[in-house]
Parts: structure tokens; sequence; C-alpha cells
């Protein structure tokens, strides 16, 4: 069989493109992450080095690592004329090309060595004859290779199997050009097992698509990019395995998208199955995807795995973003990002995009670290039955055109948390945005989140059982609902804040009969309808509403309403916390409603705090709707006043009690209106 590598049918295939010439090779193999040589096997190296420019014979420094057996042993000194030329382990000079056939274990020296670029590759090693190791290194001078099509190329794809590959030019630091691949090593063999490990230094890699292409099988493969660099229009670094781990650590300025456009990864990570895939880039370095792009096609970091666990670590700046794909059907299976310094974003991209068919995604984002998007989200994390954890400190701002931060879960198990210290603004969508389908949801936010356009500044849906906790301690604006959290299975809501502002200030309902609980502290604003706005419904024998404030609730129709139609539904209304003033702009003051049969009391009080309550038509307005009821009405409070119908309006249609106990009461129609079918009326001050 003819593989593009090869020197049988390498004058037909070079012609061929760099992507077609991978197509097969992707549908077969696989990548993998490998260890570097030893510094005992540098030291070697050293002492080898050393023992030939001092004049001592091969067989000298044979002692320091074994003799290869080559296919042919001549002095290793590229031809100028243009002929190929193979050699022993120690090269130096310039010519057109260095190749080496092995027919054993092959350790090459590079002294100062340059090619010139007019051959297909500029160091060709041909190691398919058996299952053979080869080690490459450069000592004492830096030297160039240069090819048409690749400037180093190491086929280890043996009949029989792989042999660990090793390329290090990080000591005298070597540069690579090639015009379709920079650095291009593989041993995809499926039987095989060998390594891969490719180190670059100060020299640089540039490649007319890749930059460094690695492809091994069932072996490790590992990539350590120096501080000179990479360059490619395509990807920068691709590396591949199929079982075996995949590691790429960035020490140096990835550019996967010279061409500009949409397309291209700086860093293209990818374990095909039982492969951890693990991406690091240190502070200081700057990798560019394509930034016109968007995630899937031209990130920053790309990284996957089809059966383990994605690590990535980022300190540098990731232009077009990470993204990252984990389609392990093994809940054990974990996705990781731990970014601590940098701005992470691009144009269309998100910032940070996640997909997990199975394992727990799990975010930090750490003090120096910002996110920008134009058009994307900042954060976007799509979970299964292992959920989603989102952390960013509050030193972390998000910015975003899309949803600040996402997350959403499949599956009737898998939660969502977000605690979010730092702000999250979104110029175009909703601040923070949660969906489960059956998991708890549970988001804390300690600054300032914003969502524009036509949306929330944080939303959290529940299509099963889960619960849904907030509490936002910044202020939550919203150009729809400020806060707004629905389930419409049998799980709870509890919403805690401070300051929020939205069309709704606050909106929470249950279409499942979950209890549903409302606690704020600061000034909440409804700037289009309520200021506060509960419900619960649906539950054959349901929960509770709940509202709990102290500072002001206002709202452009009413201040607080409830409404809750399960059976046994109570609906309450209390200040906690402090005093509380309660506004409804066009509508009532506070406005509670029950409809359900059994025990449905509906109950209003200050707790011993000021409570005023102001409305347009009812300051207070309660009822009992159900003749089944047999609920109370129980009213405690002390300034209310309704500018056009009552201060205070209560009406039980079931078997149940009214007890008022009022302050200063106003109406336009009148101060009290109060009413039961057959319980009794209890009003409290004589003078009202």
């Amino acid at each position: 069989q003819c593989d593009w590598s090869s020197d049988v049918c390498s004058s037909d295939l070079i012609a061929m493109s760099f992507e077609t010439r991978r197509r097969s090779i992707r549908r077969t193999t696989k990548q993998t992450k490998v260890f570097a040589p030893s510094l005992m096997d540098k030291a070697a190296r050293g002492a080898l080095m050393l023992g030939t420019a001092l004049g001592v014979s091969l067989s000298v420094y044979a002692a320091f690592k074994p003799t290869p057996v080559l296919a042919a042993d001549v002095a290793c000194a590229p031809d100028p004329s243009g002929s190929t030329t193979s050699g022993p382990e120690l090269c130096n000079g310039a010519g057109d090309q260095v190749v080496f056939t092995a027919n054993g274990d092959l350790s090459v020296a590079l002294d100062g060595v340059v090619t010139n670029g007019t051959q297909a590759v500029g160091l060709d090693i041909v190691a398919t004859g058996g299952t053979y190791n080869v080690d490459v290194f450069d000592i004492f001078n830096a030297g160039s290779l240069n090819g048409t099509f690749a400037g180093v190329r190491i086929n280890g794809t043996g009949a029989t199997g792989n042999g660990d590959l090793y390329l290090d030019l990080s000591v005298a630091n070597t540069a690579v050009h090639g015009n379709t691949v920079g650095i291009d090593v593989f041993n995809q063999a499926a039987s095989g097992t060998g390594n891969i490990a490719v180190t670059t230094g100060t020299g640089g890699v540039t490649g007319g698509a890749y930059g460094i292409y690695t492809r091994s099988y069932n072996g490790t493969n590992t990539v350590n990019v120096g501080t000179g660099g990479i360059g490619a229009s395509a990807r920068g670094v691709f590396a591949r395995a199929n079982s075996g781990d995949v590691t790429v650590n960035v020490s140096g300025n990835i550019n996967g998208n010279t061409n500009n456009d949409a397309f291209g990864h700086a860093v293209y990570a990818r374990g095909d199955s039982d492969a951890t895939v693990t991406v690091n880039v240190d502070a200081g370095v700057a990798v560019f995807g394509a930034f016109l792009g968007n995630s899937s096609t031209g990130s920053a970091i790309y990284s996957r795995s089809g059966g383990g666990d994605i690590v990535v670590n980022s300190d540098g700046d990731a232009f077009g973003g990470i993204f990252s794909n984990n389609f392990s059907a093994d809940t054990a299976d974990t996705t990781t990002f731990n970014v601590t310094g940098g701005l992470i974003g691009g144009v269309g991209h998100n910032g940070i995009e996640a997909h997990s068919d199975a394992g727990l995604i799990d975010v930090n984002l750490n003090a120096g670290a910002s996110f920008s998007s134009v058009t994307g989200m900042g954060v976007f994390a799509r979970g299964g039955a292992g959920g989603v954890d989102i952390y960013s400190e509050g030193t972390v701002s998000i910015v975003a055109g899309g949803a600040g931060v996402f997350a959403d879960t499949t599956g009737t198990s898998g939660g969502i948390t977000m605690n979010l210290y730092g702000s999250v603004f979104s110029f175009g969508q909703a601040g923070v945005v949660a969906h489960a389908s059956g998991g708890d949801i549970d988001i804390y936010t300690g600054a300032a989140v914003t969502g524009t356009g036509i949306y929330e500044g944080i939303t959290a849906t529940n299509s099963g059982a889960g619960n849904i906790t907030i509490e936002a301690i910044g202020l939550v604006t919203g150009a729809a609902e400020g806060i707004e959290a629905g389930s419409t299975g049998s799980g709870a809501i509890s919403i805690t804040a401070g300051s929020v502002s939205g069309t709704y200030g606050v909106r929470a309902y249950s279409t499942g009969g979950g209890s549903v609980a409302v606690t704020t502290s600061g000034t909440v604003t409804g700037t289009f309808s309520d200021g506060v706005h509960m419900s619960s419904t649906g539950g054959a024998t349901g929960g509770t509403t709940e509202f709990n404030g102290s500072g002001t609730v206002t709202g452009a129709v009413n201040g607080v309403w409830e409404y809750n139609g399960n059976v046994d539904g109570d609906v309450g209304a209390y200040a906690n916390g402090g005093d509380l003033t309660v506004t409804g702009q066009t509508g009532d003051g506070i406005n509670l409603q029950t409809g359900g049969t059994g025990d449905t009391d509906i109950t209003i009080n200050a707790n011993g705090n000021v409570m005023n309550v102001y409305g347009a038509i009812d300051g207070i307005a309660v009822g009992i709707n159900n003749a089944a009821s047999t609920g109370d009405i129980n009213v405690s409070v002390g300034h209310v006043e309704g500018t056009a119908g009552y201060g205070v309006y209560a009406e039980n249609n079931g078997s149940g009690n009214v007890t008022l106990t009022l302050g200063d009461i106003t109406g336009g129609t009148a101060g009290v209106w109060a009413h039961t079918v057959s319980g009794n009326v209890e009003i409290g001050r004589a003078h009202v």
C-alpha cells in the first residue's frame, strides 16, 4: 500500500494537497503523547558530540549511545550538488537534503545542518522496515531544515509495529520550514505502541498548512513548542492518537491562521479512545486561531477525546477561544479548563466552549483572565449526566455579544453549578443562562450581571425534578426579566437577590407544583410589569409561594404578585430583614391569589418591621378563589394606600376566615373591603 509519506510514491503524492493525503490516515489512526529523551540521554549526546569535535573515533562514543544500523554507513554530509545522502548519526554542513533509511534503531545528531529547500523534504527518515526507534536531536550549532513539502519528516509506521520517535531541536535551536508542513512525525500502524515526542526551541517552525503534524496509534504523543513559536495556515500544532495520551505544551506564540480567514486552529489535540488529552499554555504566550471564524472551525485551542479526560491549562492569550468536545460515554471522563491569565475570545467564537456526552465539565477562571467575544458567548458548556461546574474569581470579567455564561445539561441527573464572583456583561443576549433536564441548578453571582437586547440578566430553567437556587449579590439588570427562574417539574425554586431591574424585576414560576421562594434585600424594579412575579401550579399536593423582602420593590404594574393553584398551596408575603416598601404603579401594591383546594392560606405580615404598600388600584388585594378551600386569610401590615380602589381588599370564597390587623389604611373607594363565604371576618384597629 502506498503511504503518502513513503519514498516509494513521494513523487506522485507530494503534489497532492496536504489535507487529501491525510484523509485515509484520519479514518484509520490516532494520536498520542510521548515523553522526551531523558537528561541522561542528552548528557550522552553532549559527550558524543564533544568526543567527535575532539577527533575521537566513532568507536569511542559508541559507548555513550549504541551505533545505529543504517542503510548505508557513510559520512552524513549533504551533497550541495543535489543528490541525497544517507549516513551515520552525526551530520553537519549544508546541502539540499538528508535521507536516512533505517534497518534498526537510529540516532541522528545535527550540528548546524542546513538544507536549502529544493527537495520535497529537508530531513527525511524512513523507519518502516521494522519496529525501529528513532532519536533525532541538534547540538552545538543551530541549523535550518527546509523542504518544498516538509522541513522534517520521520515515518516510523513499521510493518510489524511502531518504535518510539523523538525529535528534539531545543538544544541548538534549529529552525524548520516546509511549504506544506514544517515537521511531520508519524507511526500509525494499528498494532504499534510506539511513542512520539517533538520538541522545538527558539528556532521556530513554519508550514504552509501545518506547523507540526504528529500522529501516533497506541503510544503517547507529546509536542513541546519552544519560544521560537509556530506559524501555519490550517493547524499550528496537530497532535492525534488512537488510544495513547496526547499532550501539547506551548511556550511560544502559535499562529494557526496565517491566511487570516475563518479556518485554522493554533493547537489541535485529539485522542480517539481511551486517551487523556492535555494542553498547557504558558503565561505571556499568545495562540491565534481563526479570529473571524467560529469555535469549531478556528479555535486557538481545539481539544477532543473519544474516551478519556480533557485538561486545558491556559495562562496566555487565546485569540479564537478554547474549544473541547468529549465523546466519552463514561461519566468518570471529565473535561477541565484552568484559565489563570490572558485574554480569551474572538469575534465569532465563544471564549470557552465545552461539550461532554457524559462526564463533568469543570471550568475554573482564575485571577488575571478576561473574556471577550464580539458575537459569541463568554463561556458555553453543554454537559451530560456528569453535569457542569463553572467558577470565576472576583477579578475575572466576562464580556460577550452572546450570553455571558451559558450552561445546559441533558439527561435526568446532570446538574449545573455556577459560582461567578466576577462581573458578567452581555451586549446582545442574557448575562447568565442555565438549563437542566432534571439535575439541580445552583447559581451564585457576586458582582454585576447584565443582559441586554431582549434578554434576561439571569435565567434558569429546569424541565425535570431538580431544584433551582439563585443567589445574586451584585446588581442584576435585564432587558427582559432581571432574574427569571422556571421549572416544569416538581423541584423547588429559591431566589435570593439584592438589587434587580428588568421588565419583571424577578419572575419565578413552577408548572409542576414545586415551591417557589423569593427573597430580596435591595432595590427591585419591574420596568414593564411586576416588581416580583411568582406562581406555582400543576401540583396534586403542591408547594408554596413565598416572598420575603426588605428595601423597595416597585413594579410598573404590580409591586408583588403571587398565584398558587396547587392543592394545599399557601401564599405569603413578608417583610424580613428590615423595612419594606412595595409599590404597584398601575396595578396593586401586593396581589396574592390561590386557586387550589384544601388548606390554601394567604398571609401578609410585617414581622415587626415597617411595611408600606402603595397601589394605583388596590394597596393590597388578596383572594382565595376556590369554594372547596378551607384556607384562611391573615394580613398584618402598617401603612397601605390604594389610589383608585381599596386600601385592603380581601375575599375568601372558601370556608376559612379573614383576619386583618392594620395600621393606616386609605383607599379611593374604601379603606377596607373584607368578605368570606362561611368563615369569620375580624378587623383590628377600630378607627379603620
